[in-house]
């Protein structure tokens, strides 16, 4: 997801958007920068991989079936059908749990449910969504609540997080122990299309942010969980999901308002798609990220033009895209003549789409803190500073941890401490720090 230049070094787009909008989209002009290319690794794996010595997680032997909960929740079926909602979609407000299976010995010190819960696509048609909620063994009424934010997996029904989660290979299996240890509530969604039915909307903030603030509101359905209507709620991400936990922020007031977020904290943070957007996909530079991006914002959008981006044979490794992992498409030959790439900031419709998801345009309404390492070049470290400053622009509190030689995946045990203490500062009531 990076904004590179041909040398490798960031170079960050000088001549952004400054219209934002919150919901939907509507024309804006956006011009073009110096952005030119973009570097490419995986995200979630080997987020897994870094910091496994870190902490001792569960077996992964996982027995699938078992009924929620005292609740009145339906127990799902197994397999990928646990991810074919009923027609139509069960529930009628966003965040209704559709059904829920325990996932026994999944986390240490930990209850834990795969479950499907109700959403709302951008067109405002109800979807469904699968995630993971994972309780302390003894919960108290009022706990904590922390919804993770997954970085890039792909875009394929096979790449979602609860479907990895039995290899332990994803970053929620280091993740979640944590959070258990704390006290906490740990949820974390596959987002839109990850798993269920349709496309991914990748990168597409608005439709993610919806998934990570409505698994809270499903985790509150269970039986059990200690999770209220008074909980704190605490949001975390990185990568693509540093990204939609930024726009979750930022979309609380209007989407979640009976949520009680108390911080955010997003990790070298896909922030500034106007940035990310032209990088990635033009006529000299197409990278794995940029297809996805045009996939995903297509399925999110599906009014976009794809005659304005792709021609005929884009079109066909664009569509192809939408069903593999980050690794398939890192393998794909991507050239951009063949493909006919066109920089989407050049079609005023996708352009308006990327901006309306490009975070910093929006107040949240907690404190934000940032953290990203000088040496990533998956997502370059510049990037962050074009967020920091349209946050600040809009009087947003904000924090920016950095740190020294620290890439992009290395920075999340680097970063750890300052996390943890981030959080507890919030739910100790103390003021935030701001780096504006």
């Amino acid at each position: 997801m990076a904004a590179c230049s041909s040398d490798g070094t960031a170079t960050p787009a000088t001549n952004r958007a400054t219209t934002s909008t919150s919901s939907g989209v509507t024309p804006s002009t956006v011009t073009s920068s110096s952005v030119t290319a973009s570097s490419v690794t995986s995200t979630t794996s080997a987020t897994a991989d870094s910091t496994s010595t870190s902490v001792s997680t569960a077996s992964s032997s996982i027995a699938p079936g078992a009924a929620a909960g005292p609740g009145s929740v339906p127990a799902g079926p197994a397999g990928d059908a646990f991810y074919q909602p009923p027609t139509p979609i069960p529930g009628t407000a966003n965040g209704d749990l559709i059904w829920a299976n325990q996932l026994p010995g999944a986390i240490a010190n930990a209850t834990t449910w795969q479950v499907l819960y109700r959403s709302e696509n951008l067109q405002g048609q109800p979807i469904a969504v699968s995630g993971i909620i994972a309780v302390p063994t003894t919960p108290a009424a009022g706990d904590p609540v922390l919804t993770w934010a997954h970085g890039t997996t792909g875009l394929g029904d096979q790449c979602a997080i609860t479907k990895q989660f039995t290899t332990g290979f994803s970053a929620e299996k280091f993740i979640a122990p944590i959070a258990i240890g704390k006290g906490w509530t740990f949820v974390a969604t596959d987002y839109e299309g990850l798993g269920t039915p349709g496309v991914h909307p990748y990168l597409v903030g608005l439709s993610e942010a919806r998934g990570v603030l409505d698994i809270v509101r499903a985790a509150r359905q269970i039986t059990g969980t200690g999770v209220t209507a008074d909980s704190p709620v605490m949001i975390l991400g990185h990568s693509q999901g540093g990204g939609a936990a930024l726009i979750a922020a930022e979309q609380t007031a209007t989407y979640a308002p009976e949520l009680h977020v108390i911080g955010t904290a997003a990790g070298a943070p896909a922030g500034d798609l106007d940035a990310i957007a032209e990088g990635s996909w033009n006529a000299t530079t197409v990278n794995p990220f940029g297809v996805e991006l045009i996939a995903g914002f297509h399925a999110g959008y599906p009014d976009l033009p794809m005659d304005a981006v792709a021609n005929a044979t884009g079109q066909q490794v664009v569509e192809q895209v939408g069903t593999q992992c980050l690794s398939d498409t890192s393998a794909l030959a991507l050239d951009p003549a063949a493909l006919g790439a066109v920089d989407p900031l050049q079609d005023p419709a996708w352009a308006a789409a990327i901006h309306a998801n490009t975070a910093g345009f929006v107040d949240p309404s907690a404190p934000i803190m940032i953290f990203h390492g000088e040496a990533d070049t998956t997502v370059p470290r510049a990037l962050t500073n074009l967020t920091l400053a349209d946050y600040c622009k809009v009087g947003a509190t904000v924090e920016v941890k950095s740190y020294p030689g620290k890439d992009h995946t290395s920075v999340i045990p680097a970063a750890l401490g300052d996390i943890s203490a981030f959080f507890d500062a919030r739910l100790a009531g103390q003021p935030p720090a701001t780096s504006c």
